[in-house]
């Protein structure tokens, strides 16, 4: 007698923050596969999570998110729909980032806030743009013998 699951390929993926959670959904989204998580928190999102406590919201690590892939961005958009509404403590100017029809940020946690943040990197006593680009900025910082050592490494 053969198992129902027969010809399923089990996946265990360890860890459930985003780049797991990501693996998980476009995995069981494939005929011919089931899949597993395991987290050792309580709750998942790995260091990306937001704790709750006492009425106050915590971010335990980095919550920015962003990628080059149109591909990338747009399955997102469907996990966590972007922001449609005010937040408590959006500023005047940051309507200009949300998206028309989206869900309210004060409804339901279900949702990718819009934020502008500049980020940036300190190294040698200088802030480099991140993600790192070769343009003048990282040229003058470096200075031109270090720029050019690594273009010729």
């Amino acid at each position: 007698m053969s198992s129902p699951d027969a010809g399923l390929r089990h996946i265990v993926i360890l860890g459930a923050g985003p780049a797991g959670l990501t693996a998980a959904c476009e995995l069981a989204l494939k005929p011919g596969f089931s899949v597993s998580v395991i987290e050792r928190e309580k709750q998942p999102g790995g260091i990306s999570r937001t704790v709750v406590y006492r009425g106050n919201r915590m971010d335990i690590g980095g919550h920015r998110f962003f990628s080059k892939s149109e591909w990338v961005m747009e399955r997102w958009k469907t996990l966590l729909p972007p922001q449609g509404a005010p937040a408590r403590g959006d500023p005047p100017e940051a309507r200009a980032l949300w998206t028309p029809g989206g869900p309210d940020p004060e409804k339901t946690d279900s949702v990718m806030l819009a934020r502008k943040r500049l980020s940036r990197i300190y190294y040698r006593r200088r802030f480099f743009d991140y993600p790192v680009r070769l343009n003048l900025n990282t040229v003058r910082n470096l200075g031109a013998c270090r720029t050019l050592s690594m273009y010729f490494l």
